[in-house]
């Protein structure tokens, strides 16, 4: 009984000394909480005025705001608890330390990730080349970035190699020049196999008019070549390549 009692009174005497700051440390969590809110509904809504298309960044900025919202919290409530600022300090810079070195790799991955979001060398959709790789870019995350390839697979690439390779963004203008290379026929001209190649690309009414098309001859070691330029919409090149391409070759074999 008397050591009940005594237990009852120390915890009284634990309420009157630290229930302030108990009370504190509630408050000022809940506030963190709906503070986490309501910035994450403000970048929400500016995320919606400012790029409706592409919101990849968005979930990395949200997680940001709180992870340091919740850092203030917990250096107000050690000091709110008489802790230190030395101490806290030394606290933080050990953690922080030791963090950094079991996570070295995954922090720059992170790093990387947030100066590609803010550098945009691409956004969500855009098809892009990376380390010999071609794809289109499906979401930009902390760690990694995420392609999906021509046949449909899944690639995960480190946003550290990304940052630290040449990027090539095919879909950053909205027109792009497609060049072809054929052969002429043994039994056409230069002059003729010219005109055939012009006359299938001015029925192609995807290839634009301007920049016009350009046809003309190239020397090679072993014989000459025809070489077409043509101008088209980014969103039309695989689709012009392919067929355009086929067509040409098709109606050129004709006279071999």
């Amino acid at each position: 009984m008397e050591s009940t009692k005594e237990i009852f009174n120390l915890i009284l005497e634990k309420i009157n000394k630290y229930g302030e700051s108990i009370i504190f440390s509630l408050i000022a969590i809940l506030l963190g909480f709906i503070l986490i809110k309501l910035i994450n509904k403000a970048i929400k809504k500016a995320f919606e005025k400012i790029d409706k298309q592409d919101s990849s960044s968005m979930p990395i900025i949200t997680k940001f705001v709180k992870c340091l919202i919740y850092t203030l919290i917990i250096l107000i409530i050690l000091a709110k608890f008489n802790v230190s600022s030395a101490a806290i300090l030394a606290v933080t810079s050990s953690a922080l330390l030791t963090f950094g070195i079991a996570l070295k790799d995954v922090l720059s991955n992170i790093a990387k990730g947030v100066q590609l979001l803010i550098c945009r060398p691409f956004s969500t959709g855009d098809t892009v080349e990376i380390n010999q790789t071609i794809g289109k870019v499906k979401k930009i995350q902390l760690i990694y970035t995420q392609l999906t390839t021509a046949d449909n697979r899944l690639i995960l690439i480190p946003n550290s190699l990304i940052a630290n390779n040449k990027i090539i963004n095919y879909s950053a203008e909205p027109v792009r020049r497609l060049d072809m290379n054929f052969n002429i026929p043994n039994n056409l001209s230069i002059k003729e196999t010219k005109q055939i190649i012009y006359d299938i690309i001015l029925s192609n009414n995807m290839i634009l008019n301007s920049p016009p098309p350009t046809i003309h001859c190239k020397s090679d070691d072993n014989a000459p070549l025809i070489l077409a330029n043509v101008w088209v919409d980014s969103e039309n090149y695989d689709n012009v390549q392919s067929n355009l391409s086929e067509e040409i070759t098709l109606k050129l074999s004709d006279y071999k």
